[in-house]
């Protein structure tokens, strides 16, 4: 997540003034922390929305597991939600940035004070943003590994439909990636 910020706005504190053009883009830490990644920020819609989307879809697929076990509609409303999952985050992470400045803008106007340390710039906000892509990649990614782990010993059945959900949410990471970079590309052709 490499954002370009000019000096000026780099110090600037976060959440004051106008948002900066240079944070109007994909923030990828948002996408693969989610719902944590907006608890951190003050989020709260997000939160709840994100946090629905899991409880219901775990919900529907284990009621659907109960009623037929794992074959047929349960392996396809597993596909489908964890598909729909990642296209949703993926839109979170497009408005992460801006939702975040603005949830900041709420707070410096209500008067609320945090102490010194916590005190964010547009420079140490960005810094911040890699760190959390960071953990959220790895975390992203020892949550598959344990996943497919543990399917790997219980039922091995369930292991196509889930690599096949797999797939289906990579694609669409690689989707909104692809249409990130053709938007970086049209900026810096238009600069």
């Amino acid at each position: 997540m490499d954002l370009q910020v000019s000096a000026a706005d780099s110090e600037r504190r976060f959440g004051e003034g106008d948002f900066p053009e240079e944070l109007n883009r994909l923030n990828w830490g948002a996408v693969f922390l989610g719902t944590l990644w907006a608890l951190i920020h003050g989020v709260w819609l997000w939160v709840l929305l994100l946090l629905g989307l899991r409880i219901g879809a775990i919900f529907i697929v284990v009621r659907l597991q109960v009623l037929s076990g794992f074959a047929g509609p349960a392996a396809a409303a597993s596909v489908v939600f964890g598909v729909a999952e990642w296209a949703v985050l993926g839109l979170f992470g497009r408005h992460a940035n801006r939702l975040a400045w603005s949830a900041e803008a709420k707070r410096l106007a209500s008067g609320r004070t945090q102490p010194p340390a916590l005190v964010l710039t547009v420079g140490k906000f960005r810094n911040k943003q890699t760190a959390l892509l960071r953990l959220g990649v790895l975390l992203t990614l020892a949550g598959y590994v344990y996943g497919y782990a543990q399917l790997n010993s219980s039922a091995p059945s369930r292991l196509v439909p889930a690599a096949f959900g797999t797939v289906c949410g990579a694609a669409v990471l690689a989707g909104f990636w692809w249409v990130e970079s053709r938007r970086g590309l049209e900026s810096s052709r238009s600069s």
